[in-house]
């Protein structure tokens, strides 16, 4: 099976999906806010996935 290669092809926005990652951003700069955009990141990516 051959995966999309874009984020239009897989049927998804990309204003959509930057928006969506740029509450990374706003994570504070200490180790808790780097576990926090892990957890953020992974529920991000794992809303992506098909």
């Amino acid at each position: 099976m051959n995966a999309p290669t874009t984020l239009s092809a897989a049927g998804l926005d990309p204003t959509d999906v930057v928006l969506l990652i740029s509450c990374l951003r706003r994570t504070p700069d200490d180790p808790g806010g780097l576990a926090q955009a892990i957890r953020l990141l992974e529920l991000a990516l794992d809303g992506l996935r098909p």
